[in-house]
């Protein structure tokens, strides 16, 4: 399940765990292992993707010949937040709304990129766990700035701002961030104001100008770049599609 608009108060249950909730940013990717009973909520509408990965595509792909060792990718479930998905969902979404016909090779093409790398980089998460308090920030420390972030995106915020809160060092909180959340601080603070004016181009009438103030940009012409360069999108396309398709949508890898 890719998250592809932020969802505040996230709640999602796998197999026989505990509950969690938590703040998903766009880009989240929840794994749910073969046979796994899942319940997920959230309190708003929510765009999402879900992706079946068929063991055919999956050996394909990565040239397995085992059974056993594609049962072993998935060994339970787990959660991480991947920019890189982003890029390739952009890409697949307009195909898959689309009222016209779509290549068939195209959309095959962006299949099996997207499982790539939601596969490849499910497989590092494995390798090298992010909540490991020897290579990443714990979960209360993850909570902690991830809430603070969210509370102060539309303010410029400092690397040593955002160590202080946690009561680190900077040299401690940019390796220990990047490896729980998988980015820089700074690619997810801009993923929070990405979000953030998508959130308000949909829902809301604001002008351009006060959106881009509110999510944090330095002018609208600012904000129109950075939404073109990371979400290959427009406020203008984004506001036309407000009443087009379902918030949900659901391929079948």
């Amino acid at each position: 399940m890719i998250i592809l608009t932020a969802a505040r108060e996230f709640q999602w249950k796998a197999g026989g765990g505990k509950s969690e909730t938590f703040n998903a940013p766009a880009g989240t990717v929840l794994f749910f292992p073969p046979q796994c009973e899942v319940q997920v909520k959230w309190p708003a509408r929510n765009e999402h993707l879900l992706v079946t990965l068929e063991r055919k595509l999956i050996t394909d792909i990565f040239e397995i010949e085992d059974a056993h060792e594609v049962a072993t990718l998935f060994p339970a479930p787990s959660r991480y937040v991947n920019p890189r998905i982003m890029q390739v969902v952009d890409l697949l979404r307009p195909e898959l709304i689309s009222i016209t016909p779509v290549m068939k090779a195209y959309l095959c093409a962006l299949r099996t990129v997207l499982v790539t790398v939601l596969i490849k980089d499910h497989t590092t998460l494995r390798e090298h766990p992010p909540n490991s308090p020897a290579k990443g920030l714990s979960d209360q420390a993850a909570h902690k700035i991830e809430d603070y972030l969210r509370a102060n995106f539309g303010q410029k915020i400092s690397i040593p701002e955002m160590a202080a809160v946690l009561g680190i060092s900077t040299g401690h909180f940019l390796p220990s961030f990047r490896r729980t959340f998988g980015q820089t601080p700074h690619q997810y603070l801009l993923m929070l104001r990405l979000d953030e004016a998508e959130r308000c181009l949909r829902e809301t009438d604001l002008s351009l100008q006060e959106i881009a103030r509110r999510s944090g940009f330095s002018s609208q012409n600012h904000m129109t770049t950075v939404l073109r360069k990371n979400r290959f999108t427009t406020p203008g396309m984004i506001r036309r599609m407000r009443a087009g398709p379902p918030m949900a949508t659901r391929i079948i890898a």
